[in-house]
């Protein structure tokens, strides 16, 4: 039922995002010159939302929740967190490609104007061709981020069978858990480096960095905090927050 859900909404979103984009081919004339989609600015944006969330705050947020509660069943709201996460990811993947192929078909011919003045340097980048958007390194980390975040949900499960298996950690949870962790932090840093190509303002730039910054703190303090409140406990499948097992053998939260 939660998966229906996760991909129902899913569907709506990436329909949402397409009608949007399909409406621009309507506004262009024939006989102008190569113009970028009115609603490229909005698109543009839309995929910094998407990616921010995903990064910043849901998948710091699924991590949280792992080491924080231990009632059973915590691996799986776990699960559907970061799940729910990926399809913020996809999103923004897909606007990302098509602010990508737009850029490329109109920077030869037709410099993108917008009218906020504080895209003027992006708009000039464009005009002149001296961004080749497609070989840049924030699309490149982004795809090769969005691609190995397919990897992590097979670790998480190698983990938890063997782990149902033999009542015990291995080392298929530790690469989860340290592989988990190096995709969230190249996607948040992967944010900063997007937010300065689209040439955004210094207050978003501000922001972006205090939320990152909150939410990397609030982590690394819960995962200490978990570890201090673990001592003289049976260590569980989360492996964090050392549930008590009396009574019940290792069962599988």
């Amino acid at each position: 039922m939660a998966k229906s859900s996760y991909t129902t909404l899913s569907l709506l979103l990436l329909s949402y995002a397409c009608f949007a984009l399909s409406q621009d081919a309507d506004q262009e004339s024939s006989d102008a010159p190569p113009q970028p989609p009115a609603k490229f600015r909005h698109a543009l944006i839309a995929h910094g939302v998407f990616m921010s969330l995903a990064f910043v705050i849901l998948y710091p947020l699924g991590a949280l929740i792992i080491r924080i509660f231990s009632f059973r069943g915590t691996i799986w709201v776990h699960a559907g967190v970061q799940a729910f996460a990926y399809m913020f990811v996809v999103t923004g993947l897909g606007l990302g490609v098509w602010l990508t192929v737009t850029i490329k078909d109109v920077r030869s011919s037709s410099p993108l104007r917008f009218s906020s003045p504080r895209h003027t340097n992006f708009s000039m980048k464009v005009s002149q061709g001296s961004a080749d958007y497609i070989n840049h390194y924030h699309p490149i980390i982004g795809l090769v981020v969005a691609g190995l975040l397919l990897i992590q949900p097979i670790l998480g499960l190698v983990h938890h069978f063997l782990f149902v298996k033999h009542r015990r950690r291995t080392v298929w949870a530790i690469t989860h858990v340290w592989f988990g962790r190096t995709l969230i932090l190249l996607g948040v840093i992967n944010g900063g480096l997007g937010l300065r190509l689209a040439n955004n303002t210094r207050g978003g730039d501000i922001a972006y960095g205090i939320v990152a910054a909150f939410m990397f703190v609030l982590y690394v303090a819960v995962v200490i905090l978990a570890s201090q409140r673990s001592k003289g406990m049976v260590e569980g499948e989360t492996g964090e927050t050392g549930e008590k097992l009396r009574g019940r053998g290792a069962s599988v939260p």
